[in-house]
């Protein structure tokens, strides 16, 4: 398979190029969870986590995880991806009946209820809402707690009606970084849940799938109860490559809502790769040959960007820079953080040669740094104030000057929900989550995609709007 140059005309192939970004990636980041078939792209070590028996699905902050709690609940969606199946939810966003919320757990824990039992209460809600009476949570957890036969009978009932139709049930479990405001709250939930899981691992049809960080699963108190490894052994990841990625967003440009925009980039790719007029239930199909292939991505994306950023190489190639800079300090990148960086960048860039110009992406980088600073604040305040405090700093630099930032700000004083107990731990914490890394002499650096949105400088790096 050899590279060509793209045939389309310059001027029509930026106009519609830029076009084909700004008509398929939604303008605001939180429209990418809910989203129509044709921009569904599975990346192919992605494969596994759909499998009804993989029960642990873990990813970073906007890896996928919220995208396929959304998608497998839309039955139009899931009779393609997993026919013979049915789902539930016992945990998710925004507030359900079928589920207890935050304050619903909070007060079943502050009642001594164990968390393990907390969610086979959950669980048997979901698949026999009409077979025990339910009044309450308090009063339906009690009845579990008090009803061990019972309950293992409904579960098997359930379990032999699924089995003899050949069908299988999961429930969908995710945002378990929302059960509770303390940390020592949410591990114990986890891990009661993760009990669950292994418990599941009896019956043939009736599954869960829980999403969670791995931070979150990184716990010491997550894991401690027995044969935890059998469940984390088996965990699928949504680990996303550089060419996962530009697979992604060619899926999004090749079924743009405008016809000619996404015919152009259709062009585009079939003047530089075989095989490239697939359709896919309805959406075309990034071809075979450009879903790994960096040579070929990376031509593709230098007709829409440019081969480099700025006036030569020694700025960085397009293709590799984006990626890079969007890189956390554990290496994850987030799709959610790539395709919010290319829409900004589309949106910045005018007159230029190219649909993006390289300029346009650096303030693609630095919008999407600021989204995922908003996201650690949802997720963990006392880490955004930790950072805050680090505003003048340059990195990297030793930790010791990052210790005496947090203590003349008083860090560990304030009143912050699930603040850590020392500066070590928290320095921990922000490794774990890819905050903070830690180089070979000890010193500490934050990566751009936390580093422009808080403000901090770095020397040879691109500078953070102030």
């Amino acid at each position: 398979m050899t590279v060509n140059g793209p045939t389309i005309s310059p001027r029509i192939s930026r106009d519609l190029l830029l076009k084909a970004i700004q008509e398929s990636i939604p303008p605001v980041p939180a429209q990418f969870d809910d989203v129509d078939w044709k921009f569904v792209y599975i990346p192919d070590r992605h494969t596994r986590a759909l499998e009804p028996d993989v029960m642990l699905v873990s990813g970073i902050r906007g890896a996928g995880k919220t995208f396929w709690w959304h998608l497998l609940q839309r039955d139009e969606y899931r009779k393609i991806l997993l026919p013979n199946a049915s789902v539930s939810v016992g945990f998710g966003q925004g507030s359900s009946a079928a589920w207890p919320d935050q304050d619903e757990l909070q007060r079943l824990l502050e009642k001594k209820r164990k968390p393990r039992l907390i969610w086979k209460a959950v669980i048997l809600r979901q698949i026999t809402p009409q077979a025990v009476e339910f009044v309450n949570w308090d009063q339906f957890v009690d009845w579990v707690v008090e009803n061990p036969s019972a309950v293992a009978s409904h579960f098997r009932e359930f379990d032999d009606e699924k089995r003899r139709s050949n069908e299988s049930h999961i429930v969908l479990f995710d945002a378990l970084e929302r059960t509770a405001d303390k940390r020592t709250d949410r591990e114990a939930l986890l891990s009661g849940l993760l009990q669950i899981v292994l418990e599941l691992r009896s019956f043939k049809a009736l599954r869960a799938k829980v999403y969670a960080r791995p931070d979150m699963l990184d716990a010491p108190e997550v894991k401690s109860f027995p044969d935890a490894s059998k469940v984390l052994a088996s965990v699928a990841k949504l680990e996303w490559r550089t060419v996962d990625l530009y697979g992604l967003l060619f899926r999004y440009l090749g079924n743009a809502n405008d016809d000619s925009a996404a015919n152009a980039f259709r062009q585009l790719v079939k003047n530089n790769v075989s095989g490239s007029d697939a359709d896919n239930h309805g959406g075309w199909e990034v071809p075979h040959g450009l879903r790994g292939d960096e040579s070929l991505q990376r031509a593709v994306f230098e007709a829409i960007a440019g081969p480099y950023m700025g006036t030569n190489r020694r700025k960085g190639l397009t293709y590799t820079w984006v990626p890079n800079h969007l890189s956390d300090a554990i290496e994850a990148v987030s799709p959610r953080s790539f395709l919010a960086a290319i829409r900004k960048a589309a949106d910045e860039s005018t007159s230029h040669d190219f649909a993006l110009h390289w300029k346009g992406i650096q303030e693609g980088v630095r919008y999407a740094s600021g989204i995922r600073v908003d996201e650690i604040q949802e997720d963990l305040s006392w880490a955004h104030e930790a950072m805050t405090l680090l505003k003048d700093l340059v990195v990297p630099c030793p930790r010791e000057k990052i210790i005496s930032a947090w203590k003349q700000g008083g860090l560990l004083e304030k009143t912050l929900i699930g603040l850590p107990e020392d500066t070590e731990n928290a320095m921990r914490e922000l490794r774990q989550v890819g905050i903070f890394k830690e180089l070979s002499d000890g010193r500490i650096n934050i990566p751009d995609i936390y580093r422009l949105g808080f403000g901090l400088r770095r020397k040879g790096g691109f500078i953070p709007r102030r």
